[in-house]
């Protein structure tokens, strides 16, 4: 006999009613004895398969909608991570530019000499 998985240890009536159909169903002398019975039994049978085919594809709708969520959330934190990164190496790529440019030698003092020679000013830098 048939359990509800995870609700409980004992069979559902849906379960019992199905069990007790099919074993009317598949019983020739039964089934000849109450055929009302046995057509009521296919038809609960055919409505308890419905169900079940439906709790199964709504179960399977369900787990790929959530996986499809957690590959969404997934993404998203990759891209974050990877926006973190690429400013946490820009800030790098910066102070180190910094650095270069604190480093670089000062340019030498220049000098410049100036001479007044008549009404003319000749100047030389060195």
């Amino acid at each position: 006999m048939r359990t509800n998985i995870g609700t409980s240890e004992w069979p559902s009536s849906e379960d019992r009613a199905y069990e007790e159909c099919n074993k009317l169903v598949l019983s020739p002398d039964a089934s000849l004895r109450d055929p009302a019975r046995a057509q009521a039994c296919v038809t609960t049978m055919a409505v308890v398969d419905a169900r079940r085919k439906q709790r199964s594809e709504q179960a399977d709708r369900r787990q790929r909608f959530e996986e499809a969520e957690r590959d969404r959330q997934l993404m998203v934190q990759m891209q974050q991570q990877q926006q973190e990164f690429i400013a946490d190496e820009n800030r790098k790529a910066a102070r180190q530019e910094l650095l270069r440019s604190l480093r670089r030698p000062a340019p030498a003092p220049v000098h410049t000499t100036c001479r007044k020679i008549g009404n003319t000013v000749n100047c030389q830098s060195q």
